[in-house]
């Protein structure tokens, strides 16, 4: 999978899934595995940075330190791909949703993250295929969420791990926790696997 890289920020490898610090496996877009605790310094790589266009957390676009925050960053781009369908119109969110938009421009990306808030707030004015509401929508604005005054001297607030499982999107999914092992990951997979093939043969 994906890594910090050290000091420099590795390249990660677009959708890829890695079984980060905390033994969880995961979709890395944004090319930073591991759990709380490792930070980048934000340094590119050949001058490109660490991860998928568009999925990108905006202080990546910036060359500002970041850490396992920027990766909830980019599952809540994930989110809103999934829910949404995406945007429509010229206002493009964060996403690989605009077929039409042809090769990387990354310092154009930098502000996607106010593009999406936008849409989530005004879908209607942005042809949003089906806006995420309630809770879901709740969920998708914490994960992406960006302070710009913070600049460099902080790293970006956003929902931990915890949080996440104690959201009421994921509640009653009874994830696994932070630390743990893998068979009990599986476990739940399979379980989860299991409940979806009944429900599908009941269709």
């Amino acid at each position: 999978g994906g890594g910090y890289g050290g000091k420099g920020g590795g390249k990660g490898r677009k959708g890829c899934f890695t079984c980060g610090g905390d033994h969880l496996a995961r979709e890395c877009p944004s090319g930073g595995g591991g759990g709380g605790g490792i930070q980048s310094s934000g340094t590119w790589t050949y001058n490109y940075p660490p991860g998928s266009e568009g999925y990108c957390a905006p202080e990546i676009y910036r060359q500002w330190p970041y850490d396992y925050t920027a990766d909830m960053y980019s599952f809540g781009v994930l989110l809103w791909v999934m829910v949404s369908g995406g945007a429509r119109q010229s206002l493009r969110p964060p996403s690989t949703i605009d077929a039409g938009n042809a090769g990387p421009s990354w310092l154009g990306r930098k502000d996607d993250w106010d593009a999406l808030r936008r849409c989530l707030e005004s879908p209607n004015d942005f042809g949003v295929a089906q806006a995420p509401t309630g809770a879901l929508a709740d969920v998708i604005r914490r994960l992406t969420s960006f302070d710009e005054s913070l600049g460099r001297r902080r790293l970006q607030l956003r929902m931990t791990h915890d949080q996440i499982r104690g959201h009421p999107v994921f509640a009653r999914y009874t994830l696994p926790g932070f630390s743990a092992e893998v068979e009990v990951v599986q476990e739940w997979v399979n379980s989860w696997a299991a409940k979806l093939c009944e429900a599908r043969s009941k269709l």
